[in-house]
């Protein structure tokens, strides 16, 4: 099985903040969240960095590989997430709050003021 992103040691603090999981929380099925609730926490400044740190690691790990391969998995992870995302935000269940603020609280927004 291939390492793709560099892990918070078991039971050790991060030694860099864009090494993925937690201390306690070490189970390898659980990367790819990790992964993605590191890149959220990302600014758009940091995404090379981050990706380029992440690279770098997979590299030295994986004798032999490319960053192709990398990237293909970069992209199947952050599209899954992203499918995720979708299905769980279901406006028309009960659990979906309603929206903050509608037009109709501020007419003046929608209408000219004559």
């Amino acid at each position: 099985m291939k390492e793709y992103f560099k892990p918070v040691r078991r039971f050790q603090k991060p030694q860099h903040p864009f090494d993925i999981g937690g201390a306690y929380s070490w189970w390898p099925g659980n990367y790819d969240r990790h992964f993605l609730h590191n890149v959220y926490e990302r600014r758009e400044s940091e995404f090379k960095k981050f990706y380029q740190y992440h690279l770098t690691y997979f590299l030295n790990v994986n004798p032999g590989t490319d960053e192709g391969t990398f990237y293909k998995k970069i992209r199947r992870t952050v599209e899954d997430g992203i499918t995720r995302l979708i299905q769980e935000d279901k406006p028309n269940s009960k659990s979906h709050p309603p929206p903050l603020v509608t037009l109709n609280t501020y007419p003046g927004l929608t209408h000219k003021k004559q």
